[in-house]
């Protein structure tokens, strides 16, 4: 017979096939640009990895509540923040994502009572003044905090307050400013800073994320490290 042309046709057919799934795949790659590995992170940042935490439920958010094997995320990131310290001399340490619900401020606690559960002495300073939730975090009360602080309106002992965890402290952030950025901007800001390094081994920052206000910009510099939280199938490439 002279038609169908089996052969021609299975390979048009195969060709045509492949052509279509190659586009299909470039398609989507170009529509869903969030971030799915590490070696997307890697190859967009060229930055090091500190370590890579897992998936845990709502009821798992807390360390203490976590499996063994979801705790071995935070102590690799432990470790890490110790060897940045041994050899960059960091001290204070601020923490931010790309955007927000990233969970930056969930890692800034469990990281914390992680260190703090080696006996070193930690400081928590939410700077995140637009959507805190270090006190919601660890229970604790927020009439002052860092922007009464700032204000002048109380001192840091009387806004810095101790949690459960052995060794933990935390300054909330205190109500709500009307201008944010120009508190953290003020240079009370950076004298505050260099009066509590010495009260503590680590000094935990937890700030807004970084693309939608401008609030990280202005701490940045104040801090002696920046570790930025990428969380999978959320973060955008761009």
């Amino acid at each position: 017979p002279t038609t169908p042309r089996k052969t021609l046709n299975i390979v048009l057919g195969g060709f045509l096939g492949l052509l279509g799934g190659v586009g299909l795949v470039l398609l989507l790659n170009n529509v869903d640009s969030k971030i799915y590995s590490i070696t997307q992170v890697k190859s967009l940042l060229s930055l090091p990895i500190l370590a890579e935490l897992g998936k845990f439920t709502k009821a798992q958010m807390k360390f203490a509540e976590m499996a063994p094997s979801e705790k071995e995320g935070y102590r690799r990131l432990r470790a890490s923040v110790f060897t940045l310290q041994r050899d960059n001399h960091l001290k204070t340490l601020m923490i931010t994502s790309p955007d927000n619900d990233e969970g930056k401020s969930t890692i800034v606690s469990n990281l914390a009572t992680s260190i703090a559960q080696l006996g070193r002495s930690v400081l928590v300073i939410d700077c995140d003044m637009r959507q805190p939730s270090q006190h919601i975090l660890l229970d604790l009360p927020n009439e002052v905090g860092l922007s009464t602080v700032l204000e002048k309106k109380v001192s840091l002992s009387e806004a810095i307050q101790p949690t459960t965890i052995p060794g933990l402290s935390v300054l909330t952030s205190g109500p709500v400013p009307d201008d944010p950025p120009k508190l953290l901007a003020s240079p009370f800001m950076m004298d505050l800073l260099r009066e509590l390094a010495p009260k503590f081994d680590v000094i935990l920052l937890d700030t807004p994320a970084a693309m939608p206000v401008v609030d990280t910009t202005v701490l940045a510099p104040l801090a002696d490290g920046v570790l930025l939280v990428v969380r999978f199938g959320r973060s955008q490439r761009d």
